[in-house]
């Protein structure tokens, strides 16, 4: 459209990278808009997410999930090439260069992505490729002429020469490029200088988001147990000013066997296929005791069972037996926390921000146990906080304060921020990563989706090992009833409850009755049953409903004046501009004092005006001659035109005495108004060409006369 309205190169090429900016923060910030224009929380959320993508770039392998801060960079990427290509194409009218941008692009996308559709897309690519040259080529280049000297349409020329190169290069494609190594192939050469058995892995936290947002109806994997449980990928031990992660980022410590299960433990016995999951972790209930499939390996410090060599698979199976841990109020009351098993699980920054650990000391304040502390924590959590996707991601230090300044947030949120303000109580802590139990199939198979990406914190208990708690809003943990006061539940509804903890809402006596947990496993090894137990808890009084804090409304309704006045200040610049180009020329042009000079300045005038219509003069004809010729094709100022060509005639060939008489009888008369001048005839065609122009086309000269 900019060539179209022959915009200036000045102002088009920086048009189309403000349109392509806006185009791709439309398409992925799009529900953050307000009205037409991406004001402060949007570019706020960019921000977050490519600062996160810049942190993981690093420590990532190909191919990322297409989420985020990847998500955008991908976007922005090709909204570059596309801008480089359109400017090299039809700004500096080159050919070859115009597909340069494209092709780098594919190249890393053809590296870097999976192999499917890997020969199907190269031979898109190439094909479009030939196109535009022989397309570029019509346009740009002059007729061909034959011996004879009758021109030859292009296409004559550039099409069979197309079809046939590009038949030669997509046949090699199609032979090469299906015995290309794919991403997650092996490598040709290995420059990594690791062992074969090491299993270079990412905090699994990068994928919560993306698979809650984007994957939220795939299917990831299915999951045939004796029980319902969170299935845990891994849980991260390591926190520091940017995230939770894994030791060191990678995993290198592998063993047949995995912990021993503890007393009173229900086994859960699972058979999971991998659909669209991938990665290196393999889901299972905690804690797993052994497993068989394809490379399975356990690692101890992060209870991760994990795919040695490769990632997963679609169809990769595991036979994996669980030793589900129950824990019961009484036994966490009496247990300490002053013995984990590693000192990192209570390692913080030394620059965490001081208002963490003052509000994680106030919200627990009078809990006189470890137990106490952390029911304190979920239930504010639970009763204060609202859960949301529409947030930037991330769990280190900046995101955790952002959190509890808003309240809003999602699992990643809350399992970090809790994890991180218990480490501060002194309390070892960990955030885990997995799935909550999906939806149960007709067969009783759990179907596990996207939507069922969940994180949750975990605490040392000495003597009993890692608990798991529950602070995010709508979730529950199926087999920790007891412990949590949370019903088994999750967002889809595969399973009911509350969304707030059945623990009672002040400091009580309370008699728990005798609990029961049946679960169909093979003949011999049936569940131990819950002891009857009688125990006294302490927990913080509950927030009532109305009095809870919602400030992540508060935020929504707060409008962003000073992005809003930048942005009508921008947009009434651009408006303003060419009137104001226009004014300052005319402002540095020196007043002509030559009477010749003068009338000719109308006549010129009265021309600039005609060319809106798309009359041109020729300069080889006599004014007279060419108000003629206007008149044929704009009658409406044939009498103005022709007396003005009259005017020009004596200023270009009378005598000076003769001009300076005409030039001195037209000042005079606009003075005293008494005849019609030369200024009035200019004045008449410029008003007359002027109502003539539809309003586009009155935008558009707007937009593209700037003298």
């Amino acid at each position: 459209m900019l060539r179209r309205v022959r915009a200036p190169v000045m102002i088009a090429i920086p048009g189309v990278l403000v349109v392509l900016t806006w185009l791709v923060a439309w398409l992925y910030y799009g529900d953050l808009f307000s009205g037409p224009f991406p004001l402060a929380d949007v570019w706020e959320t960019v921000r977050e997410d490519v600062r996160t993508a810049a942190e993981r770039f690093e420590t990532s392998s190909a191919p990322v999930p297409y989420a985020g801060g990847w998500a955008f960079l991908a976007a922005a990427t090709v909204a570059v090439a596309v801008w480089l290509a359109d400017t090299f194409a039809f700004r500096a009218q080159a050919k070859g260069e115009a597909l340069v941008p494209g092709a780098v692009l594919f190249v890393f996308i053809a590296a870097l992505g999976v192999d499917e559709y890997r020969v199907a897309c190269s031979l898109a690519v190439i094909g479009t490729g030939f196109c535009a040259l022989a397309l570029l080529r019509q346009r740009l280049e002059r007729r061909p002429r034959t011996v004879l000297g009758r021109a030859r349409h292009p296409l004559v020329v550039s099409l069979p020469a197309t079809l046939a190169a590009a038949a030669i290069v997509m046949g090699g494609a199609w032979a090469v490029g299906p015995r290309l190594p794919g991403a997650d192939a092996e490598p040709l050469f290995d420059t990594s200088g690791r062992g074969a058995g090491n299993a270079e892995v990412v905090s699994p936290l990068v994928d919560v988001r993306s698979r809650l947002v984007n994957q939220a109806t795939d299917e990831l994997f299915t999951v045939r147990a004796t029980a319902p449980s969170y299935w845990r990928i891994s849980a991260l031990p390591q926190f520091g000013n940017d995230r939770w992660d894994l030791p060191d980022g990678t995993l290198d410590d592998f063993d047949d066997t995995a912990n021993a299960p503890q007393t009173g433990a229900v086994e859960n016995m699972q058979i999971v296929t991998i659909d669209a999951l991938r990665d290196s972790f393999v889901p299972a209930a905690p804690e797993p005791t052994s497993a068989r499939g394809p490379g399975a390996g356990f690692n101890l410090l992060t209870s991760s069972l994990v795919k040695t060599g490769s990632g997963l698979r679609e169809g990769d199976t595991y036979e994996v037996t669980s030793a589900m841990p129950r824990f019961t109020p009484e036994a966490l009351l009496a247990a300490t926390s002053d013995a984990p098993p590693d000192p990192m699980f209570l390692a913080l920054p030394d620059d965490l921000p001081p208002e963490i650990a003052a509000m994680a000391a106030d919200v627990t304040a009078g809990a006189p146990t470890t137990f106490n502390q952390m029911l304190a924590l979920q239930t504010w959590f639970r009763t204060e906080f609202t859960y949301s996707t529409e947030v930037p991601e991330g769990n280190g230090t900046s995101a955790i304060v952002d959190f509890l300044d808003h309240r809003v947030g999602y699992c990643e949120q809350f399992a970090g921020t809790f994890g991180v303000m218990a480490r501060t109580l002194g309390i070892p802590a960990r955030v885990s990563v997995g799935f909550t139990q999906g939806e149960r199939a007709d067969d009783g198979t759990f179907v596990v989706r996207g939507r069922n990406s969940h994180a949750w914190p975990e605490v040392w208990f000495d003597g009993l090992g890692w608990v798991p708690f529950e602070p995010t809003p709508g979730r529950g943990i199926p087999g920790a009833e007891l412990h949590t006061g949370v019903r088994p539940q999750q967002d889809d509804g595969g399973l009911a409850g509350d969304t707030s903890p059945a623990a009672p809402t002040s400091t009580t006596t309370t008699t728990t009755t005798t609990t029961t947990t049946t679960t169909t496993i093979p003949a011999g090894q049936q569940p131990v049953p819950a002891a009857t137990t009688t125990t006294t808890t302490t927990v913080p009084p509950a927030v009532p409903p109305d009095q809870q804090q919602l400030s992540s409304d508060d935020a929504k309704s707060r409008i962003p004046w000073l992005p809003i006045l930048v942005a009508v200040a921008v947009v009434a610049l651009l408006l303003a501009s060419p009137a104001a180009v226009r004014r300052w020329r005319r402002s540095r042009l020196k007043p002509a004092t030559d009477p010749a000079h003068l009338l000719l300045e109308l006549w010129d005038r009265a021309l600039a005006a005609l060319a809106a219509i798309g009359f041109r003069a020729n300069p080889a004809l006599t004014p007279v001659e060419v108000s003629e010729r206007a008149a044929d094709v704009f009658p409406a100022v044939a009498e103005p035109l022709g007396r003005l060509a009259g005017v020009a005639t004596t200023a270009s060939y009378a005598p000076r005495e003769a001009v300076a008489a005409v030039a001195a009888t037209d000042r005079d008369d606009r003075r005293h108004r008494t005849h019609d001048t030369p200024h009035d005839w200019c004045s008449y065609v410029e008003t007359a060409v002027e109502a003539s122009l539809t309003r586009a086309e009155r935008i558009k000269r707007y937009f593209t006369v700037w003298h």
